[in-house]
């Protein structure tokens, strides 16, 4: 989750709509290859990017409240679909998606924030990104 996330994130600023959602797209369906889970991808991949546009567009992405902010819609509503998906997917029991969804939240969000506000930071600064 937490890759998934970092690159949700970055390929959108880097390269902003449709960039970001046709790099996420493409991923989902790469994944029909390895997860049963690719059905789920696709809403939580287009979710994902389309939210990070919106918190673009409406600040510099300069602090972390920013990125904390774009992660929180990524991990938050990205892990939500994709624990919906387990619950028809896996036909796994409610609380355990519940816990999982959390979970991954919990690890998820921190992480892929540090990892795109540094490696953003550092893109901008090399001068490939404005």
């Amino acid at each position: 989750g937490t890759v998934w996330a970092f690159f949700t994130a970055l390929i959108t600023l880097i390269y902003k709509q449709p960039g970001g959602i046709i790099a996420a797209e493409v991923e989902a369906l790469v994944s029909v290859s390895y997860s049963p889970l690719w059905v789920s991808f696709i809403f939580a991949n287009g979710i994902g990017t389309i939210w990070v546009s919106i918190i673009a567009a409406k600040y510099d992405m300069t602090k972390w409240s920013h990125h904390i902010l774009a992660q929180a819609g990524v991990c938050i509503l990205g892990n939500i679909i994709v624990g919906i998906g387990m619950l028809f997917i896996f036909e796994i029991p409610v609380n355990v998606a519940i816990i999982e969804t959390l979970i991954t939240i919990g690890v998820t969000w921190p992480l892929a924030t540090i990892l795109t506000k540094k490696v953003y930071e550092a893109v901008k600064k090399s001068g490939l990104v404005k």
